[in-house]
């Protein structure tokens, strides 16, 4: 994704009363591309009206109080930090 991404949907999200996950979001990208792209994901499910975060799946251990998540993105070509991405829970 390139730097100059332009998010206008989210934009919006950041004038409301209540305090914006855009916000800690666009500081975090100035350091990290995977906050960079999560960016654009998120402005084109916006534009798309559809979540471009699909399930990979769940593993869990059994007895055990905790698993894997595992998640990717759609667009892999428009967002390579992305294309896998694990939640531990």
């Amino acid at each position: 994704m390139s730097k100059d991404v332009k998010t206008p949907m989210l934009d919006d999200l950041e004038k409301g009363a209540w305090p914006s996950f855009v916000k800690e979001i666009k500081a975090a990208a100035k350091k990290s591309n995977t906050a960079h792209d999560l960016l654009g994901i998120l402005e084109r499910s916006y534009r798309d009206k559809v979540t471009h975060w699909k399930h990979g799946g769940i593993v869990g251990v059994l007895g055990y109080g905790g698993g894997v998540i595992g998640r990717y993105c759609d667009l892999p070509e428009d967002s390579p930090a992305w294309r896998t991405f694990t939640r531990f829970a």
